[in-house]
């Protein structure tokens, strides 16, 4: 019984010490997901939709919500979509609905949404690339970063990914002008450039944070989207460790 009892221990210590390694490493995988082409398409439409897939349990549900919502707002559902209804679906559910209107049927409709997401610690940072065009002058093209907790699938806030906000936003004042310039940044800006907010768009990877600034959001739609790195040796420092462990935790 003692022997017994001994190696019951010493197996309930490895699958513990195997948790320690195993168990803490997130169990969400990717996959892309490209939308077929809709049935409603028009002569003159140009519709392509592709986007990151997360697969492992409640963790991988939560996030594709997230994902869900963002794609549902591009093509003009917001939160009238009705969960669970596919992508393909809501998308042609509109375009039938617009085909009947004599004026609108004969505007082109554009189209284009390109996800990826690169992980770093124990979040997982999606982004979502589109360009709507309506008819008109132009069409709008945005980017939507959401940042996860791969253990939950809890969608992060930009102040639970940095301990020092404060310090991110002098480090972002300095990368925005080396990108666009002082001169042109202080014509244009809607604010004044020592006064420039961090971007909604916010995302960490290995290579560092990433930092874009959508059209409108700080100038007129001329000046275009603004996106940039601040690389991971200036703000690692930053990086809250409860989720990006630092060299030598």
């Amino acid at each position: 019984m003692k022997k017994y009892g001994m190696i019951r221990r010493a197996a309930v210590l490895a699958a513990w010490a195997g948790c320690l390694v195993g168990c803490s490493q997130p169990a969400v995988s990717w996959q892309t997901e490209r939308m077929p082409a809709p049935s409603q398409m028009l002569t003159g439409d140009s519709i392509s939709v592709s986007y990151p897939v997360a697969r492992g349990g409640a963790a991988a549900d939560s996030i594709n919500d997230a994902i869900g919502r963002v794609l549902s707002a591009l093509v003009g559902f917001g939160e009238d979509a009705v969960p669970g209804t596919a992508l393909s679906v809501r998308i042609d559910s509109m375009l039938a609905a617009r085909n009947y209107d004599t004026v609108i049927r004969h505007m082109p409709y554009e189209l284009f949404v390109e996800g990826s997401v690169k992980e770093f610690g124990r979040v997982a940072s999606v982004r979502i690339d589109s360009y709507v065009y309506l008819g008109g002058a132009h069409g709008l093209q945005t980017a939507t970063f959401l940042n996860f907790d791969l253990r939950t699938g809890r969608e992060l806030e930009m102040a639970e990914l940095f301990s020092d906000t404060a310090e991110l936003r002098r480090l972002n004042r300095e990368a925005f002008m080396q990108a666009r310039g002082a001169d042109l940044a202080d014509a244009v800006l809607f604010v004044a450039p020592d006064e420039l907010p961090l971007p909604r768009n916010i995302a960490v990877d290995s290579a560092g944070v990433r930092m874009h600034y959508d059209p409108y959001e700080i100038a007129p739609y001329v000046f275009g989207p603004t996106d940039y790195l601040l690389p991971m040796d200036r703000v690692r420092p930053l990086l809250d460790p409860k989720f990006f462990r630092q060299p030598g935790q």
